[in-house]
């Protein structure tokens, strides 16, 4: 047992990172490393964000000719596709890991486009957001209707 074992279930993350770091004379990079192997997950330090994923489909489909803008009725298509694969995956009731990487098939589709029309696909997703972020409505039967919608 190692003092992350001790103090994290008592403390949480956050508290129990600024004790180590205080009292124990640890360095951040250590405690970081240390929970994050005891947790099996990835350190803070190695995780991609979703600009880079973004930033390698684009290169992956400019390394492949398809960022052509003459391309972007085909590619709607290939969305669509893709987000017909997701419908499939979920009323096949498949596991969590399969509808996964549908949803990131269709991420890749729609970086492709945006970029295919000539916009970036963080300030897509900010607009979308800036769109929906002050939205009032209510959910009926899992769907969100939009105050202006509502009867």
């Amino acid at each position: 047992m190692n003092a992350i074992t001790v103090v994290l279930p008592v403390m949480g993350v956050t508290a129990a990172i600024a004790v180590l770091t205080q009292k124990c004379r640890f360095s951040m990079d250590w405690i970081e490393r240390m929970y994050y192997l005891e947790n099996k997950l990835t350190p803070m330090s190695k995780l991609i964000s979703l600009d880079d994923y973004a930033e390698s489909v684009k290169e992956w489909a400019s390394d492949k000719g398809i960022l052509l803008p003459q391309n972007s009725k085909k590619q709607m298509l290939k969305v669509m596709e893709e987000v017909g694969e997701v419908a499939g995956a979920l009323s096949k009731k498949l596991p969590t890991q399969e509808v996964q990487s549908e949803i990131g098939d269709c991420f890749v589709t729609l970086i492709i486009l945006s970029h295919q029309l000539g916009l970036e696909p963080s300030e897509c997703l900010r607009s979308a957001y800036d769109k929906i972020k002050n939205r009032k409505g209510r959910v009926e039967n899992g769907v969100f209707i939009k105050e202006n919608d509502q009867k």
